[in-house]
């Protein structure tokens, strides 16, 4: 049977944000990969590669440390192709553009 401090946290997660609902799962017991699961602030697909192992392990901390080293190096990596690429499309972007005008012309 809920109680009314239960149906108190429930209301709050309904209007709180995605962390404020994990914080809320957090006060009730729930371990943080399902408290990050229930804020909405991790997939299910990376609860079981991320989370779990490392709390089960007592190494949490170094385990998200770990993670968002390698999700900033993917980061990192996406925004260097890009780097590389932008100019070169737009480079032939323009020449294409003046091309046509050329002939256009």
């Amino acid at each position: 049977m809920l109680e009314v401090r239960d149906i108190a946290l429930l209301q709050a997660a309904e209007d709180a944000g995605y962390a404020d609902r994990a914080l809320l799962a957090l006060a009730e017991g729930q371990s943080v990969a399902d408290a990050l699961l229930v804020g909405g602030l991790l997939d299910c697909n990376r609860k079981d590669s991320l989370a779990s192992p490392g709390e089960a392990a007592g190494k949490l901390d170094e385990t998200v440390e770990r993670r968002a080293r390698e999700e900033t190096a993917s980061l990192e990596a996406t925004l260097d192709e890009i780097a590389h690429w932008a100019p070169r499309v737009l480079y032939f972007g323009s020449v294409i553009f003046l091309s046509v005008q050329f002939l256009l012309w």
